[in-house]
């Protein structure tokens, strides 16, 4: 029983680490958590062997369902907040961050406010910011559905071509943010 009990926690750790090495959010980590105790043992035992293949597996497949970046952003004229539609139909860089009240979307507020603030450029971008909660409107509810955020935080970047570039759920390092920014920002005038 001892030894079960160890190869399954040893099976749980290797998908998680996998999982986020390759990207995957809390809820890959999470749903991948959930079904590893529901397996007889002799199912764990033959994934002992093989851990390293199915974890890549799950993540591999948790991966293909979410919509590539970049990507087309598509939305119904009208139906979006109007000073977003006017900023994406005048071809600025567009950051859009998503939040509610709990502590990392405060956190991530306000690291994408220092970076939105201190950049150089602050004339080729507009930033929106938008609580979600039980008082959004349709227009941001909508909008949430046109950039495919399911978790908050969520930071999005659509570039010039209207096109979403760059989209991140959960805790962002302020220094990755920028220099994400800075690349959409100048990377039509970079050299290759």
């Amino acid at each position: 029983m001892r030894k079960t009990v160890i190869v399954v926690l040893i099976v749980v750790l290797v998908s998680i680490l996998l999982a986020g090495c390759s990207g995957g959010g809390a809820d890959d980590s999470g749903a991948q958590t959930e079904t590893q105790p529901a397996q007889s043992t002799d199912t764990t035992a033959q994934q002992s062997t093989g851990s390293a293949s199915s974890a890549t597996t799950t993540s591999t497949t948790t991966e293909t369902k979410k919509p590539a970046v970049p990507r087309e952003l598509e939305f119904t004229k009208k139906s979006l907040p109007a000073a977003f539609e006017k900023a994406v139909e005048d071809g600025f860089v567009v950051i859009v961050a998503l939040y509610s009240e709990d502590s990392i979307s405060k956190k991530v507020s306000d690291s994408v406010d220092e970076v939105v603030k201190s950049v150089d450029y602050k004339d080729q971008i507009k930033y929106f910011s938008y609580e979600i909660g039980t008082k959004t409107s349709a227009s941001v509810a909508k909008l949430t559905t046109a950039i495919n955020a399911k978790y908050n935080p969520n930071i999005t970047i659509i570039d010039r071509d209207k096109n979403i570039v760059f989209e991140k759920s959960g805790f962002i390092e302020k220094s990755f943010f920028s220099h994400k920014l800075y690349n959409v920002v100048y990377k039509d005038k970079s050299p290759e």
